[in-house]
């Protein structure tokens, strides 16, 4: 993850969340707190998609690890794909298929 893209969240969750970074993995975010359920995971995806769009950041997206369910992975698109896991580029939704993407996006544009 760029460093600019590390700063930008970090900025903005703080106000939120109480935010550490992990000085074994530099490229890590820590919010630090109890996470009581997914729900929350999905909350703060969410914040980070909506950050992200926001920003006007379109190749990296917010997706949860295939292997921890309470960890989210800001990845570059094309990795977050290969994970099958596929973003609207205009509303951040996620969607574990090109096909139901495409029918997805053309809710996005004009008749």
């Amino acid at each position: 993850m760029p460093t600019t893209l590390k700063s930008i969240i970090i900025n903005q969750i703080k106000s939120t969340e109480q935010v550490k970074q992990d000085p074994d993995e530099p490229d890590a975010i820590i919010l630090q707190g109890e996470i009581e359920s997914e729900n929350d995971v999905d909350d703060i995806k969410r914040k980070i998609k909506d950050l992200l769009i926001q920003s006007k950041i379109s190749e990296y997206v917010a997706i949860t690890d295939p292997l921890e369910n309470h960890k989210i992975l800001i990845v570059a698109k094309k990795d977050a794909e290969r994970l099958d896991s596929f973003h609207c580029h205009h509303c951040g939704m996620e969607f574990i298929d090109e096909i139901q993407l495409g029918i997805h996006q053309r809710l996005h544009l004009p008749f």
